[in-house]
């Protein structure tokens, strides 16, 4: 369309006594330019965009091919900030952002005891603390209490499976029996445990993780 239109103004001058290339000349002066007139016919159907992002990624392999080691040091930089972005991104949504897997988990609360004058601030509660508070409390729905026994355990025995080889140091936790209802959930297979169960001598009972369960015991429900 642009090109008939410069030709019709060219015959137009060349009737006016123009040479040809006078006519050109004067013709293209006229029309402003084919490269201006396409460039804004692109403007008004909507595709600066992307030919713009066309022009600026040639300039890119350009510029990468006149200077390689520079672009290595940009691709290097560009490829740590992402990775350490996505690092952070996936521990917030997984630490911050994803619910805890309980029933109601806005709802969960952990509770320590003090000691001021040792300068103890999440220290954990003595059973006869526990006692005392489950007895006095008027706060919550309902009050758990565990302790986690570990290979670095808070002088508690370390916990091992045996019968398989050498004894394997697992990390557990002592809990009392009505931890699973307060938390709202279930066990895969089996049942939770029982009030009675929370008192020394009533019952060793014990509830696997799933991981601990599927190696090694091969996910056996026996």
């Amino acid at each position: 369309e642009l090109h008939s239109h410069l030709v019709l103004l060219v015959e137009d001058q060349e009737r006016r006594g123009l040479t040809p290339t006078e006519a050109s000349r004067l013709a293209r002066l006229r029309l402003g330019g084919v490269a201006q007139i396409q460039e804004e016919h692109r403007d008004r159907r909507g595709m600066p965009l992307l030919e713009e992002t066309v022009r600026d990624l040639r300039y890119g392999l350009r510029a990468l091919r006149k200077s390689p080691a520079f672009s290595f040091f940009a691709i290097a930089t560009l490829a740590i900030g992402i990775g350490a972005g996505t690092v952070v991104f996936t521990f917030a949504a997984a630490v911050l952002l994803r619910p805890l897997p309980y029933a109601q988990p806005e709802q969960l609360v952990r509770v320590f005891e003090a000691n001021p004058l040792r300068g103890w601030t999440r220290n954990t509660a003595s059973p006869a603390n526990y006692a005392d508070w489950t007895t006095e409390n008027t706060a919550f729905t309902g009050m758990a209490a565990y302790e986690q026994f570990s290979r670095e355990g808070s002088g508690a025995s370390d916990v091992f499976l045996t019968g398989n080889g050498d004894p394997q140091p697992l990390k557990s936790l002592s809990v009392t029996g009505n931890l699973f209802g307060v938390l709202g959930v279930g066990p895969f297979l089996g049942r939770v445990f029982t009030d009675e169960e929370t008192f020394e001598g009533k019952g060793q009972v014990v509830i696997l993780s799933y991981g601990l369960w599927q190696s090694a015991f091969a996910g056996d429900p026996a």
